[in-house]
């Protein structure tokens, strides 16, 4: 993304003047220290970087709604006046040429995956260490992505007493069933994708999810095994 592309809204380009003095970058979040690290984080990627802070949902949407163009979004989502997932993926319509980051206490990789398929740029857990944050921050001003690690951990079905015994315990979500069937019919990613109304990015970190949870290395792996699975069953 060039710095001085304006995008729709002017919240995501810089004009002339800001091209000058530095991008624009808001960091909202309820805590003094968090706010300056992250500013710190981000003038040691870009001294030119204006840092501009919200510390509650009221603010941030001041900031957002001033006309100023930002090139970037750092959000927590448990913030006094924010209504964290909603929130987020309101901002995500309003704002469709802003990339938001979400900054995070909360490790729920379920959490993690709906932000990420709803379209935020990165996901970072408070927790992540000084330079993984640094770089996962420089791949998303690159125009990148960051999927957490966390992410990619399937998720745990918890039986259901009244489903039928052959459920399976592979211990992946539905939606990784679904990404499954279809990697079984031998589609590659994009059409899964397309198939599942998904973005490609999130058919690859369920794919990543299953090769984990099947214990399998590729998904040609992945496939044959499945595949002789069902046949015993048969």
């Amino acid at each position: 993304m060039d710095a001085d592309e304006v995008h729709s809204k002017g919240v995501a380009g810089a004009t002339d003047g800001v091209a000058a003095t530095g991008r624009r970058v808001v960091v909202a979040d309820d805590h003094d220290l968090v706010r300056m690290g992250l500013g710190l984080l981000l003038r040691a990627v870009d001294p030119h970087i204006v840092v501009d802070e919200a510390a509650d949902g009221g603010r941030l949407t001041a900031l957002l709604d001033d006309g100023t163009p930002r090139f970037m979004l750092l959000v927590d989502l448990d913030m006094p006046g924010f209504e964290g997932e909603a929130g987020v993926v309101r901002i995500l319509a309003a704002f469709p040429d802003l990339p938001v980051v979400v900054i995070s206490g909360a490790g729920d990789p379920g959490i993690m995956r709906r932000l990420l398929e709803a379209g935020v740029r990165g996901f970072l857990p408070k927790s992540t260490e000084g330079p993984l944050m640094r770089k996962a921050i420089e791949l998303v001003m690159a125009g990148g992505r960051f999927v957490p690690p966390d992410a990619l951990v399937a998720e745990v079905v918890r039986p259901d007493p009244s489903a039928p015994a052959n459920r399976g315990a592979s211990g992946v979500s539905p939606r990784q069933q679904d990404v499954l069937e279809l990697l079984m019919q031998g589609l590659p990613n994009k059409l899964i994708a397309a198939r599942l109304d998904i973005a490609e990015a999130t058919v690859k970190m369920h794919v990543t999810a299953l090769l984990r949870a099947h214990g399998a290395q590729s998904r040609a792996e992945l496939i044959a095994g499945r595949g002789r699975a069902r046949g015993q069953s048969d």
